[in-house]
Parts: C-alpha cells; structure tokens; sequence
C-alpha cells in the first residue's frame, strides 16, 4: 500500500497511492445525527469517516477494521488497526455509535443486508 501521508488538500492522513479522500465523495452523509459533537466528528480521521459515511448513504463496503468496528468485534479491529485507527479507536467507536443508524451496524448480518439494500 505504501506510506502514510498527510494530505495538502483535505488535511487527513491517506495512503500515497490512493489520492484524496475528498475526490471520491461526491456529498456528506445527509442525515447526519445531531448528537454526535462536531469536536468528535472532527477527531475521526477524514479517511475513516468517508468511507463510514459511504457505507452508510450509498452501502459502499468498508475495509477489515471498519468491517469490525460495525459489526462490534472490538478484538478484530484492534487487530487489524493501523497506527491512526488505533489512536482514534474511542472517536471512531463514538462516531459510529451516533452518527449511523443502527439498521446498519451491529452485528454482522445488518452490515451484510446494508450492504445488500444498497448496493
């Protein structure tokens, strides 16, 4: 995958290869929970927020951490954590838990049948 860089354009940190983040969301997640902080949202990587937020609006399959988190396997996700992810475990858990509706997350059957429905 290569190195870990931080990006000029979108201020978050992303894989060399893989280009921006901001280049490959056409739109924020519309019906985003109020309750979740701004100071919370903002202390989740961009990356990671993108592509919860694509699995949410468009059922967009995540990668093996996010996968884990969804689907509350705390040990798989730390397992499979890079550096970042694990720095921002809490955050990330907290976003998800407020933010996505919870037809979505869970176990591993809703994360399947979201990604079913909408893709």
């Amino acid at each position: 995958m290569g190195d870990m860089i931080k990006c000029g354009k979108c201020q978050s940190f992303h894989y060399r290869n893989d280009g921006c983040a901001d280049d490959r969301l056409p739109r924020k997640i519309a019906n985003l929970d109020t309750s979740v902080s701004q100071e919370t949202i903002d202390a989740v990587p961009l990356h990671i927020r993108k592509s919860i937020d694509r699995f949410v609006e468009y059922g967009v399959p995540v990668g093996s951490f996010l996968w884990a988190i969804l689907t509350n396997d705390l040990f798989g996700a730390i397992q499979r954590a890079d550096e970042i992810s694990l720095s921002h475990l809490h955050e990330i858990c907290a976003y998800v838990y407020n933010a996505v509706p919870s037809s979505c997350w869970g176990t591993d059957e809703k994360v399947h049948a979201h990604c079913n429905k909408n893709g």
